[in-house]
Parts: structure tokens; sequence; C-alpha cells
């Protein structure tokens, strides 16, 4: 029996999926494409090989997402103590320097 599953698709996402459909043949369904997608990636990132979070610092677990709604970031910064937040705002610095290049180069 066929299940069905209900996702919500984020416009990042959405272009992903694009992609994803662009290279699947037309005798494969999307969601079949998908599974392989899926059973593609866990059989790269198993336990015994290289994980995402082992790209991860200490530090960056710590923090919120980017994207994070703005109190998250207000009740992480006012928990930080001197040392945690000269890191962060180096760090903001190494972020707005890129920026910047970047702005610049296209501008």
């Amino acid at each position: 029996m066929t299940k069905m599953k209900t996702i919500s698709v984020s416009k990042e996402a959405e272009l992903i999926f694009n992609d994803l459909n662009k290279i699947r043949p037309n005798t494969i369904s999307f969601s079949s494409m998908l599974a392989l997608a899926s059973r593609e990636y866990v059989k790269n990132h198993m336990i015994t090989d290289t994980r995402i979070t082992d790209f991860e610092s200490e530090d960056s677990r710590m923090l919120p997402s980017i994207y994070s709604d703005p109190h998250y970031w207000t009740d992480t910064i006012t928990a930080m103590n001197a040392s945690e937040l000269k890191k962060l705002q180096s760090k903001l610095k190494q972020i707005q320097n890129l920026i910047k290049f970047q702005q610049e180069k296209i501008l």
C-alpha cells in the first residue's frame, strides 16, 4: 500500500527539488527519486563516516541560526560572558568583510 507524506518546502528546498527534478529520469517518479537521493545521503553519512556536525565547532552549536527569530539571539547574547562576546564580535567582523568584498565585486 502506498503511503502519502506531506512536507513543507522552503524556497531553498524548492530550488534543490527543482535541480533534482531536472536530473530525474522520466521513468522514475519524483518521490522515488527523492527516496534514492535520501538513500544515497544516508549511505554516505553513516555513523562510521563523516557527519555534517563534524564540520561544526562547539561554538557554532551554541549559537542560534543566522535566520533565527531575533529573541533567540537576544537570549544568547545576554547570556554570553566577555570572552564569548568578543569571539562572536570577531566572527561578525569576518562575515561583514566577506559581504563588503562581495558587494564591491558585484556592484
